[in-house]
């Protein structure tokens, strides 16, 4: 199966389905701005029978009924009620957003609430539950338990940063509105924000990443591992906020195809300055102009997923990548 659309990437290992199928994860990314996406953009799934040896994509007939996946497979905007949760689907029972704040009439909103009605009404009013962290209260109180002791506490949405007594200015993008969570099990803490943004760059200027920064700061709390923001566009690793969480590793998230130049080569090297000890990268990515030999000694490039493991007093950083030996 070959795609050459430009934006198209693969964004990780193919899943093994019961039946022997794979699930092989896309992103379709659009639009001409370095660091925003246009509201087209989109993850998808190919899927392979290597029975049939045919491929075929998001609006195929994934459970095998003959009915498509959508009501509307050429926009795939409204998925299909009697077809979400069937065969490979995941029937998922809770939905946590920022809101429709500003948002309500963007093709990405019309989307995402599309989906919350199907899956409310395949599985039902009682069992589906949408939270949307739109005011302090709720960012202030949110976090998931996810048992054994790790919590995922919520640190950031839209202009909202967690204890802060005063919203965050100039926030209106939806990069700016982007979830930020904080992991913590044990001693290990591990930031992932989304689209978080923190430095000026094309009428964004909300200091979100700073305001983070100022809570992770004030209580004590040793950063171990941080998923880069935005992929490592120039608008973000804001060295205020790299100075407030001192992380040992950063993590970028990045496709081989972006047409964005990510990671950014400016902001590869706030991190080495900020005492990063490695970037771990799960693609190369599009970096524009040389790498300086500093960053490139810090840089490792997986090309497949990174996985990380601990016990709450130690953390080990590895791939799912799998080779086969010649001969």
């Amino acid at each position: 199966m070959l795609n050459f659309e430009e934006g198209t990437m693969v964004r990780g290992q193919p899943i093994v389905l019961n039946n022997g199928d794979y699930l092989l994860p896309m992103y379709y990314e659009t639009g001409e701005d370095r660091e925003m996406t246009a509201s087209t953009t989109c993850s998808y799934f190919m899927r392979y029978n290597p029975r049939t040896k045919v491929w075929t994509g998001a609006t195929g007939d994934d459970d095998g009924d003959g009915n498509v996946d959508w009501i509307d497979p050429q926009t795939m905007r409204n998925p299909d009620p009697q077809e979400l949760t069937q065969d490979d689907d995941i029937a998922v029972l809770n939905f946590v957003d920022r809101g429709n704040v500003q948002t309500s009439n963007s093709q990405t909103y019309q989307k995402y609430a599309a989906m919350i009605n199907a899956m409310i009404a395949a599985l039902g009013q009682t069992n589906v539950s949408r939270i949307s962290l739109n005011n302090q209260q709720g960012v202030d109180g949110f976090q998931i338990d996810l048992g054994g002791g790790a919590i995922f506490r919520c640190l950031a949405a839209n202009d909202y940063v967690r204890d802060r007594t005063s919203i965050v200015q100039y926030v209106n993008t939806e990069n700016e509105r982007s979830l930020c969570f904080l992991l913590q099990f044990g001693g290990f803490h591990y930031i992932v924000g989304g689209d978080v943004i923190g430095r000026d760059y094309n009428g964004e200027n909300a200091r979100i990443e700073e305001a983070i920064g100022e809570y992770i700061d004030n209580n004590g709390i040793n950063i171990d591992v941080l998923q880069v923001n935005h992929h490592g566009g120039n608008n973000t690793c804001d060295d205020q906020f790299l100075a407030y969480i001192a992380p040992e590793i950063a993590i970028i998230s990045v496709g081989n195809r972006n047409t964005y130049q990510h990671p950014n080569g400016e902001a590869l090297g706030r991190l080495v300055n900020a005492g990063v000890n490695v970037i771990y990268q799960t693609e190369w990515g599009t970096t524009t102009g040389a790498i300086p030999d500093n960053v490139r000694r810090c840089q490792a490039i997986f090309q497949g997923d990174i996985i990380i493991t601990t016990d709450g007093n130690t953390y080990d950083i590895t791939t799912q990548q799998r080779f086969n030996a010649d001969g």
